[in-house]
């Protein structure tokens, strides 16, 4: 479904890696019960600097838990590791770390900056 935001020709006008996991996911996922997780955006804040030209990357760990559904990401983002959000992803650059603290305090202005109507949607 997150494909086809791209249109009607999304098999040319998506990010390829995604169009090509999403042809080949079974094989590369045989135990069939994973969802693919895509940082689509970073959106840019104190907490993202560095981090905010970023996107299209295809999240495989959380804080060391892996991440086979929005659901697990939501609950491992809320189990910092030494105080920071760590998130493993297959491409580069395979990891980024948020001070959790930061992103804490930053979260309200980020949702009103940028007219989120929330900051989780699990659907």
């Amino acid at each position: 479904q997150y494909l086809r935001e791209w249109g009607g020709n999304w098999l040319k006008d998506a990010p390829q890696r995604l169009v090509y996991i999403d042809r080949y996911q079974s094989e590369l996922y045989p135990e069939g019960n994973r969802r693919v997780v895509v940082l689509s955006q970073v959106l840019p804040a104190n907490s993202t600097i560095g981090y905010d030209e970023f996107g299209f990357l295809t999240v495989e760990k959380v804080n060391g838990k892996e991440i086979k559904s929005l659901r697990d990401l939501a609950e491992a983002v809320k189990q910092p590791l030494d105080g920071f959000i760590k998130i493993e992803t297959a491409e580069d650059p395979k990891q980024l770390e948020l001070d959790a603290s930061e992103v804490a305090q930053e979260a309200a202005s980020v949702q009103e900056n940028y007219g989120l109507p929330a900051l989780e949607r699990l659907e």
